[in-house]
């Protein structure tokens, strides 16, 4: 092939394929960031504050108003940026470790999504005598812009020290955290009264259907004496009295009357004698606790009482138990974010 034909096949090469885009060379660097600070609070309500929704302290978003902004803690979970109720949004990274109240771990772009850029985070949680130890470490490495280290150093603390902390500190904070019972009692079809309250749980279905089955598992919340037998006509016993003994006065006798596992289970509520006398030999109430997850480690766990009688001396019972499920199951979401109740000689 002469010169002039090897010229023209290479214009011709150049008509049929044209330049598809300009190529850039691009930099790949990398970076590590180390944090710590000390946060009110025990190392599952930090863990909680970490996760979930954080919209109220994470204040760095690509929309202006994101519809929903959290982290689902569980291996596979995301840190979502929802726009809408369409659903559009942004992945901002994906868990890869979580124990809850211990490590959280997870990876992706954060602020450079569209970029070949990974930042690897972990919270490490720790006891500490003014709360809970959060130590961050941040590696991060990919297409960086010049500076981003330091960029990424401030943002991080302006996350933990400006926005976490007073947070965590704040009135608004504490009313979150506390646990929510929702009456949602009715009137049946039938006139008759069905007092009904509801709590959210931060448990597995299996840790909240043993704590609310077993003589152990009710002696971590709701009094420091219980005898709970899981089958049909089984015993369910329980004096609120620290060191008193089953039997004692004060004692209360229930009975287990069906269960289907893990799902719900049926009690006949004996009354004692501080309640009025036809409530008392009537016998008639009952009581049915129903379990559902609702999400990862969330179980809404509903108690429904029934078999209600009229007049005032039922309408004085009825507001004893509206007063006093409430409280209980308050105790039981507590539970889960405190840890078990020690009972002590001036709770009598």
């Amino acid at each position: 092939m002469n010169g002039r034909v090897k010229a023209l096949c290479m214009l011709l090469a150049c008509a049929l394929y044209p330049a598809l885009g300009e190529i850039k060379e691009t930099k790949l660097t990398g970076f590590s960031i180390e944090q710590e600070i000390v946060l009110p609070g025990s190392p599952t309500e930090v863990y909680d504050a970490l996760t979930g929704d954080i919209s109220p302290w994470w204040d760095h978003h690509t929309s202006e108003k994101p519809k929903k902004f959290f982290i689902d803690p569980r291996p596979g979970g995301g840190f979502y940026e929802i726009f809408n109720d369409a659903g559009d949004g942004i992945l901002h990274a994906t868990v890869i470790y979580a124990d809850r109240g211990k490590k959280l771990q997870f990876t992706g772009p954060l602020p450079f999504s569209g970029k070949v850029a990974d930042f690897a985070v972990t919270y490490d949680l720790a006891p500490d005598p003014a709360g809970t130890r959060l130590h961050l470490t941040a590696n991060v490495a990919g297409q960086l812009p010049d500076g981003a280290e330091k960029m990424a150093d401030g943002v991080w603390h302006h996350f933990l020290f400006e926005r976490l902390k007073p947070y965590m500190e704040s009135p608004e904070y504490k009313k979150r955290k506390e646990p929510r019972v929702k009456n949602s009692s009715f009137v049946s079809p039938s006139g008759e009264r069905v007092l009904r309250h509801e709590v959210f749980v931060n448990a597995s279905v299996a840790d909240a259907w043993k704590t609310l089955t077993t003589s152990e598992g009710w002696m971590t919340f709701m009094a420091p004496n219980v005898h709970m037998e899981l089958k049909t006509g089984g015993a369910f016993d329980s004096n609120y009295h620290v060191g008193a003994k089953l039997g004692d006065p004060g004692t209360i006798h229930n009975q287990v009357l069906n269960y289907v596992p893990m799902e719900m289970f049926s009690i006949k509520v004996g009354l004692t004698d501080q309640f009025p006398q036809g409530p008392r030999e009537a016998g008639t109430l009952f009581c049915v606790l129903n379990l559902k997850e609702a999400a990862p480690n969330r179980v809404l766990v509903t108690e429904s009482m029934l078999g209600w009688g009229e007049g005032e001396e039922w309408n004085q019972v009825y507001k004893f138990f509206d007063r006093g499920n409430a409280y209980t199951l308050a105790q039981l979401a507590r539970r889960f974010e405190q840890g078990p109740t020690v009972w002590k000689e001036e709770q009598k």
